[in-house]
C-alpha cells in the first residue's frame, strides 16, 4: 500500500492531529504495535523539534511497498533557523534548546536510514526511513 499523511504544524494542538492521523496511517499499513509506536515516536520527536526551534513546518509520512516489506518514511521540513552543526546535533546529550539532547540521536537509532539537510537561516529537512514487514491480515 502506498499513501501519504501530511500534517502542518503551527501549535501544540497540531501534535495531537499528527498522532491521530499518523497512527491511523500506520495501522492501515498493517504494522504491529511496536513498529507503530517506534514510528510515531520518530514523527512526534521531529514534530516537537519543529515547534520548538522553527515554530512552523510540516511532517509527512509515506510508504512504499518493496516485495514483502514496506518502507515507511517520516519527513519533517521547516523554514526555521537551521542546524549549525548537524554532526554535533546528532551527539547524545548535545542541545541548544536546554533539553536532554536525546531527540535526534534517538530518532537515528530507531530508523534504518536518516538524512538531515540544514542551512542555517533557511531551515531543515529530516528524512527518516524504516523498512518493516507488515503482519499478514492487515489492521489491528
Amino acid at each position: 500500500m502506498n499513501g501519504t499523511v501530511t500534517v502542518e504544524l503551527h501549535a501544540e494542538v497540531d501534535l495531537s492531529v499528527l498522532m491521530r492521523q499518523a497512527g491511523a496511517f500506520l495501522r492501515r499499513l498493517g504494522l504491529d504495535a511496536e513498529e507503530r509506536d517506534r514510528l510515531l515516536t520518530v514523527a512526534m520527536e521531529l514534530a516537537r523539534n519543529i515547534l520548538k526551534y522553527a515554530r512552523t513546518g510540516l511532517v509527512r509520512l509515506s510508504s512504499e511497498r518493496r516485495r514483502e516489506a514496506v518502507v515507511v518514511r517520516v519527513e519533517a521540513t521547516d523554514r526555521g533557523p537551521g542546524i549549525a552543526d548537524v554532526a554535533l546535533a546528532l551527539t547524545d546529550r548535545y542541545s541548544t534548546g536546554g533539553s536532554l539532547g536525546l531527540g535526534l540521536p534517538g530518532v537515528r537509532r530507531m530508523v534504518d536510514r536518516m538524512e538531515i539537510e540544514s542551512v542555517p537561516g533557511s531551515g531543515t529537512r529530516v528524512l527518516a526511513e524504516r523498512c518493516v514487514t507488515p503482519r499478514s491480515g492487515g489492521r489491528s
